[in-house]
């Protein structure tokens, strides 16, 4: 339920296995729209962004970049979802 705070769905992998390469489906499971995506930081790739905001356009994306994770480019005129927390970081610091 949207808002509920509930976990809909969840995926456990095998050792080796690409997490972010199960996004897809697992986010075919859900057939409500949600408030939030949370996934680690192995999922810190366009792609796990790109399929939460195809399935929940509304959804807040919270992924923890990597820790060798830099701003885009363009993160001063264009930002990007991955540019925000990274952007915190170097403020902040990582546990900030």
């Amino acid at each position: 339920m949207r808002g509920s705070g509930e976990i809909v769905a969840i995926e456990l992998t095998r050792e080796g296995v690409d997490d972010a390469a199960w996004t897809e489906a697992l986010l075919d499971q859900i057939t409500t729209s949600l408030a939030s995506f949370t996934a680690d930081g192995a999922d810190d790739q366009d792609r796990v962004y790109e399929a939460a905001t195809r399935h929940s356009p509304e959804a807040v994306v919270l992924v923890p970049p990597r820790s060798r994770a830099v701003s885009s480019p363009s993160a001063e005129t264009v930002p990007t979802p991955q540019n925000r927390p990274i952007q915190e970081i170097a403020e902040r610091g990582r546990m900030g």
